[in-house]
């Protein structure tokens, strides 16, 4: 299983994580785990293995990273696309 965090951004409703390519590959996990604090408050993410490239693949990357923005919108959890209509 593959874990990341971030602290919510400014402004709120928004989190920017960063995976790294190479290491996610190396170590094949059976998930990643978004780990995203919100005013004192810890939410968590589980995403499993099965489509979980595919997703990544769609997503931009910098620097060897795929970026991953996750966004708060109404009472959703949603992982900004680049390309894809809607948040």
């Amino acid at each position: 299983m593959a874990i990341l965090g971030a602290s919510e951004a400014p402004g709120g409703g928004r989190w920017f994580l960063g995976l790294n390519d190479a290491q996610f590959e190396e170590r094949n996990p059976i998930g990643l785990v978004l780990l995203c604090e919100q005013g004192g408050n810890l939410l968590d993410f589980a995403l499993p293995a099965e489509g979980l490239r595919e997703l990544l693949g769609r997503l931009s990357k910098v620097g060897g990273e795929r970026k991953i923005n996750l966004v708060r919108v109404r009472d959703r959890y949603v992982i900004q696309v680049p390309g894809s209509e809607g948040a």
